[in-house]
């Protein structure tokens, strides 16, 4: 059952999780209960003893406990077998549910008590005190002084460390918050520790403590910082204070704890890897492994040899009872022994604790503790902040500078001299120094077992009870690697004020004290010449007027008054205390250096006792497991006896090998004839120096792993580039071979263009293709048939044919700063730009083409002076070639419609524009080629030759602008027999005169063909035939013009009626031309069949007189061969001003894109909220959590990023839903959402996506050097859901490649390298299968980004919130696909045709259903 019952208590730690009001219980029990319970028992102590002892006098104590008898204790009995049969409660380990009505007093982890009034700077949390001075200089003014004076009472060092394991036991509040707060302390410039060199600017770091987050909000709820053990003296520092951490230091055997040695000297070493405090040693300057430490109930029991002393003994005592009971009362089970034996332990302790340390440390009369008034259960036990922030830090004043260790008696009491091992700097010196054993105590303990030490600190007399703090303490106490040395100090003061400690004269008010207005109030005995002490108290009195004096001049307006006791007066009004010309200095001074300064002869002052006092009264009357409560069943009579019997030396003789000649009885105090007394006082020049302070750089180590990643990832992205052309390259030659063959045998059959193979490339090169990239080709000069520079692929296909005959000359421009490259141009055709592989290759290159067309009428002419910049920014593109195409038709059908049509040039503000378009207009010459684009026909139909043919009328090869404005003008404004004569011509492929059938009949097809009307050959032939017989020339193969005209005379009026048709003209067409105007299109006609006999200036001379008719205005004949004198008129729906164009152009895109802009603007404007939504949660609302304090702005951006790429990640998918996107397209809805240009959307976003990826990854290069810079605690704080062993740093490589976010991060980065790289136009277009297959990763891809949220780094996983929904919408649409069949077809035909468009060619299989969007 007590097993049972034991378990069912062992629950309060789930309670605790659940129980948020511990706080406000606790005030209220404060404002109740506790006030009640101080104003009975511990007001009663104060009166009577505790009283007298602040008076210097010894006065008797009523009722005191009884004695200790000397000698050994007798052992726990069980021969009335009571207990052993009796039902009891085992005690918990967390202090919950010790007070049944308020099962949350004295639990762990619960907020500090306050008996004094908080006051907090803003009512709430900020520190207190922030106009008293700097607490180093108070350090140093106060505390600082000569070392190695013996306590006046000769208490010994072993009751100073016992008294440090009795705070441990009921006190833990130095582990820091989270999120991390900083209350550093400025170091004063040139401190003789921190600043010797006089930088300035530093500070010690402090962080703030642990609170609970119920506190703090308002005035009403200030901040409560938390005690994370029970006050209780339940063996905490023995079995830890939960279950599963007893459990673990536990060897379930025998009811003992488990051992490292056989002879069980020593705890388990940690193993198991116990989350014990392991800051880095100070001497040595590094982190160690947690595994050193020996498992011990207190997380800190290792800080120092002297402190892990008591906790192996301990160890030892639990140990001792297991086996003792066991022996004893037959149990055989585990549990039961060890369960009694923990009983036996914590009741002894708490013993030993208030009736025989406590009454000694305070100097109580007679050394005899109150008495016990039995269990009250209104007296709450809860640790006070002054308390835990000053008064219990007394105990630092008795601190000595180090230890000896003794031997026993039979050997002389040799003291054992320090080691290499100890001490590897400085050995052979008598003592363990303090300051350099901290977190190395297992070196001094293991080397002389705890016995030598025991002994050692039960002879050496402790530090003198003043104001003087070891250097050990003050200056050299441990602290983080990158400060290795803080003053302890400072420290008390500064965390007295993070604590909102009130000054000093409240706190004393507040116990019922009277104020301090003068100097000798502050330390009445340092003042008392009738003092037996009065001699040895002038450092007191030194020390006093240092500290009132540094107020007075740290204050803004210092009082000057007299500074007398005898001259005020005080006036009680209730807790109010009026002074009357009081001196304000007192009113504004830190509790623990006022405190300090009360240090009595006996012990800690007024304050500092009375508060030390109460706190272990209500630790014991508040304790329902005390070991003298009846009530709870523990113990019987004689077992309580046994215990009130037992002794520290009693158990320390039982568990070491020390005998009764080698210690004394009374451990804590060293008197005459105590065996082996100490003949000397140890201070800081007996022992080794403390090591230096030292600073450490958080960020070393991690620069070479940090360039190196991100340098990693930026040579993948090259690599991958490298990879596609290296596959690009690659596929383009290993299909060389094939397509050659291939191309060799359709060029057979076929009429595939192809260079004659035994002709030899005068130039092999890259062109440049500014608009299209780059391509390798080969450069052929063609005498014959025609002079042309011939552009092939490496096969021989032509890619490009340039005619040199009607060319003004062949301009070269070789680049004068980049050697390889040159620029090739002709009037009529758009720039060739080469890169050679060398300058030798270009200039073989240049020599060839100058002697090729040495022979010819070419002129070569050679441009020097041109650099690569300039060849690039003037070069005529196909891009600029095609604008310059657009105006050429632009303005040739513009003439046509309205021959009349002129304007002046001069006087707009596009003048000159307009002069220089109007230059290059009647300048340009179209070829074949731009004139089949134009119609948007293929450039070798039948029907393009034959018309270009016909435009061409001086067989240049291009067709000018006079030569085409002919041939519109008769089709648009000529008569009919004009008409039909250009139709004659037409038909006439020969140009023989006469039509033959055959020619007829071909030119018909292509007719057909082109307004994509099938017709079979057979029915085409059967329709002319019909069409001759009607006109009778069934025998005639050849037709005449008036044959034709015979033929085609049904049509007449058709053909006179027909006008062009030309785009881009004011709606409503042109007005009907006049006679003149059609007279003029006959002179054109009639010229135009003496064309291939007259010269070109006749030709156009006769087009400039059928131009001078016109119906609005008579002009004199203008010459047609200089520019300057023509006069063009734009269209009027072109304006003069060009930024009235580009707003014309910008409109009509807007109109034409509107909903395309629309969907594009929402998509942006939605990215941009949540990018800014996360932005300001980390800027604003969660800077409490300190992320952004240490990464800065970084970590706002690179969560706003985060959620960008969420969104935009998971909504990339919808546009890939094809299926659904079918089956919207044909409702209502596709009036308002443009489903076709939802593949374009799908880039968009895509491209959207990267941004902030990339905008991620850059905040994260920042955001990760911030976070290595930084304190591995800080970290742990921020980042509580990764963890790290306490020796290790968590440097870049641990962020990067140690946590699922980092590692999930890198791959990321690797896949969607590879997804974007192979995306690009150039692999689609070289390596396709490549882009299908690394796009197949986005499978892959996803999964990585769900890891990389699940990683909780920062904060709970977001991506799921925008994935699930268009994740569902894509896998139904897959589902839908995959249940689909899948048949091959076979591509019938490819081909390019005009604007770029693929034409494919397959045979619909039979069971396809086309539909809209597939």
């Amino acid at each position: 059952q007590a097993a049972t019952t034991q378990a069912a208590t062992t629950q309060a730690a789930t309670t605790q999780a659940a129980t948020t009001q511990a706080a406000t219980t606790q005030a209220a029990a404060m404002n109740g209960t506790q006030a009640a319970a101080m104003n009975g028992t511990q007001a009663a102590a104060m009166n009577g003893t505790q009283a007298a002892a602040m008076n210097g006098t010894q006065a008797p104590v009523t009722g005191a406990a009884p004695t200790p008898q000397a000698g050994r204790a007798a052992e726990p009995g069980y021969s009335t077998g009571v207990n052993s049969q009796s039902h009891y409660e085992n005690e918990g380990y967390d202090g919950w549910y010790n007070n049944l009505a308020h099962p949350d007093w004295g639990g762990a982890d619960m907020p500090l008590t306050r008996r004094v009034d908080p006051a907090y700077a803003d009512g709430v949390y900020h520190p207190s005190g922030g106009s008293r001075p700097n607490p180093l200089d108070i350090s140093r003014t106060v505390m600082k002084g000569e070392t190695g004076h013996m306590s006046y009472r000769n208490k010994t060092a072993l009751m100073t460390f016992f008294g440090q394991q009795v705070v441990e036991e009921i006190l833990d509040a130095q582990r820091a918050g989270c999120p991390p707060e900083y209350f550093n302390i400025p170091i004063p410039t040139g401190d003789e520790l921190y600043d010797p060199t006089s930088e300035g600017g530093k500070e010690l770091p402090l962080r703030r403590g642990r609170y609970s987050f119920n506190t703090g909000y308002a005035p009403n709820v200030p901040r409560e910082q938390l005690n994370e053990i029970t006050p209780w003296i339940d063996g905490g520092l023995v079995y830890g204070t939960t279950k599963a951490w007893a459990d673990a230091l536990r060897s379930h055997s025998n009811g003992t704890l488990a051992c490292d040695d056989p002879n069980c000297r020593f705890p388990r070493r940690n193993d198991l890897g116990l989350p014990l405090a392991n800051p880095p040693p100070p001497a040595d300057h590094f982190l160690k492994p947690v595994q050193r430490f020996f498992m011990l109930g207190n997380p800190r029991g290792d800080e120092n040899a002297f402190l892990l002393t008591m906790g192996v003994f301990w160890f030892r005592v639990h140990n001792y009872y297991a086996r003792w009971i066991e022996n004893q009362a037959n149990w055989t089970s585990d549990e039961r022994i060890y369960n009694r034996a923990r009983q036996w332990t914590i009741a002894v302790h708490q013993k030993i604790v208030f009736y025989d340390w406590l009454p000694i440390f305070l100097g109580l009369p007679n050394d005899r503790a109150p008495e016990y008034p039995g269990y009250q259960r209104a007296v709450h036990p809860g640790v006070t902040h002054i308390f835990q922030s000053a008064a219990m830090r007394f105990g630092h004043t008795l601190v000595p500078p180090g230890v000896a260790r003794r031997d026993k008696k039979v050997k002389n009491c040799t003291v054992y001299k320090s080691t290499e091992h100890t001490a590897p700097r400085d050995h052979g010196r008598r003592g363990v120094r303090t300051c350099n054993s901290y977190w190395n105590p297992q070196d001094a303990v293991e080397e002389t077992d705890i016995d030598m030490l025991l002994m050692g600190m039960a002879s050496q007399i402790t530090e003198r009870e003043d104001n003087i703090i070891t250097p050990d303490l003050r200056g050299s106490v441990f602290g983080p690697l990158e400060f290795s040395r803080r003053d302890l100090m400072a420290v008390n003061i500064q965390r007295g004020r993070e604590h909102g400690l009130p000054d000093y004269n409240t706190a004393r008010r507040n116990y019922n004290l009277k104020s301090v207005t003068c100097k000798k109030d502050i330390n009445p005995q340092a003042y008392n010449e009738s003092d037996p002490n009065y001699g040895n108290l002038t450092h007191m009195r030194d020390a006093i007027d240092r500290f009132v004096q540094l107020h007075r001049n740290h204050t803004e307006h210092p009082y000057e008054g007299p500074v007398e006791c005898n001259i005020f007066n005080q006036t009680y009004e209730g807790d109010n205390v009026n002074l009357v010309g009081k001196d304000p200095t007192f009113n504004d001074m830190d509790i623990w250096p006022a405190g300090l300064l009360e240090t009595l002869t006996t012990g800690p002052g007024e304050l500092f006792g009375t508060v030390i006092l109460d706190q272990f009264v209500r630790i014991r009357n508040g304790d329902r497991f005390w070991f003298e409560n009846r009530e709870n069943h523990l113990f019987t009579d004689e077992e309580r006896d046994i215990i009130w019997k037992t002794s520290f030396a009693d158990l320390i003789k039982k568990v070491t090998g020390i005998e009764d000649d080698d210690i004394q009885d009374n451990v804590f105090l060293h008197i005459d004839g105590d065996p082996c007394p100490f003949h000397f006082q140890i201070n800081e020049t007996m022992l080794e120096e403390c090591t230096p302070q030292k600073t450490f750089d958080y960020y070393s180590g991690s620069e070479g792993p940090y360039i190196a990643t991100f340098v990693c990832l930026g040579l993948w992205v090259v690599f991958l580039v490298g990879l596609l052309v290296f596959l690009a390259k690659h596929r383009q030659r290993s299909q060389r071979v094939k397509v050659i063959t291939k191309t060799k045998s359709k060029s057979r059959r076929t009429k595939v263009d192809m260079v004659p193979q035994d002709m030899q490339p005068i130039g092999e090169a890259t062109e440049l293709m500014t608009d299209e990239g780059e391509r390798e080709i080969n450069v052929y000069l063609m005498t014959q048939p025609k002079l042309e520079l011939v552009i092939s692929d490496e096969i021989g296909r032509k890619l490009r044919v340039i005619l040199l005959e009607s060319a003004r000359g062949l301009e070269l421009w070789p680049a004068h700063n980049d050697l390889e490259l040159i620029l090739v141009r002709v009037n009529h055709d758009y720039d060739l730009i080469m890169r050679f592989q060398s300058e030798a290759s270009r200039q073989e290159f240049i020599q060839a083409l100058q002697t090729g067309l040495q022979p010819t009428r070419v002129p070569v002419n050679i441009m020097q002076q041109f650099g690569k910049e300039y060849i690039r920014n003037h070069a005529i593109t196909r891009k600029v070639r095609q604008s310059l195409v657009e105006d050429f038709l632009r303005e040739v059908f513009a003439r046509a419609a309205q021959p009349s049509r002129s304007v002046h040039m001069g006087g707009g503000s596009g003048d000159g524009e307009r002069r220089k378009v109007t230059e290059q207009v009647l300048e340009f010459e179209l070829s074949k080629r731009e004139f089949a684009d134009s119609m948007g026909m293929k450039e070798n139909t039948l029907f393009v030759e034959q018309m270009f043919r016909m435009a061409d009328v001086d067989q240049s090869g291009y067709v000018t602008f006079r030569e085409l404005l002919d041939l519109l003008i008769i089709f648009n404004k000529g008569s009919a027999e004009e008409k039909l004569r250009l139709m004659f011509d037409l038909y006439d492929i020969d140009n023989s005169g006469s039509l033959e059938k055959d020619e007829f009949i071909r030119m018909t097809k292509a007719l057909l063909e082109m307004v994509n009307t099938s017709m079979t050959t057979e029915r085409v032939n059967e329709m002319i035939s019909g069409l001759f017989a009607a006109r009778g020339f069934q025998q005639k193969d050849n037709l005449t013009f008036e044959d034709f005209k015979i033929l085609m005379a049904d049509q007449k009026e058709t053909l006179q009626g027909l006008q062009g048709t030309v785009s881009g003209l004011p709606a409503g067409g042109d007005p009907a031309p006049s006679s003149k105007a059609s007279g003029g299109a006959a002179a054109i006609a009639a010229r135009r069949a003496r064309a291939y006999t007259a010269t070109v200036n006749d030709r156009r001379a006769t087009i400039v007189k059928a131009y001078q008719g016109s119906s609005v205005k008579q002009e004199p004949a203008r010459s047609v061969e200089t520019p300057e004198e023509t006069e063009v008129e734009k269209p009027p729906d072109i304006p003069d001003n060009a930024v009235r164009r580009v707003w014309i152009r910008y409109v009509r895109f807007v109109e034409n894109y509107r909903l395309q802009i629309f969907w594009t603007f929402m998509f942006h404007l939605v990215t941009i909220l949540i990018f800014c939504e996360r932005a300001y949660y980390y800027s604003v609302e969660r800077e409490y959590a300190g992320l952004r304090r240490i990464a800065g702005y970084g970590v706002t951006i690179t969560r706003g990023a985060a959620s960008a790429m969420a969104f935009t990640y998971s909504i990339i998918l919808i546009p890939m839903c094809r299926n659904t996107i079918t089956v919207l397209r044909e409702t209502a809805l596709n009036r308002f959402i443009p489903f076709d240009f939802l593949h374009g959307f799908h880039k968009h976003i895509a491209l959207t996506a990267l941004f902030y990826t990339l905008m991620h990854m850059i905040g994260h290069s920042l955001n990760f050097y911030h976070i290595a810079t930084q304190n591995p605690d800080d970290l742990t704080c921020l980042f509580r859901d990764f963890y790290h062993f306490s020796d290790e740093l968590p440097k870049f490589t641990f962020w990067c490649y140690h946590t699922l976010t980092g590692v999930t991060a890198i791959l990321l980065v690797i896949v969607m390298a590879a997804i974007y790289v192979f995306a690009i136009p150039y692999a689609r277009r070289y390596i396709f299968t490549w882009f299908w297959n690394t796009h197949k990763l986005y499978i892959f891809f996803y999964f990585l980004l769900v890891l990389h949220g699940c990683g909780r780094l920062v904060q709970a996983p977001l991506f799921y919130f925008y994935f699930l929904g268009p994740a569902c919408i894509f896998a139904v649409d897959k589902l839908i696909s995959a249940s689909r069949n899948r048949v091959e077809v076979g591509v019938v035909k490819a081909e390019i045709l005009p604007s770029a468009v693929t034409g494919l060619y397959f045979k619909r299989p039979t069971t396809f259903d086309y539909k809209s969007g597939q």
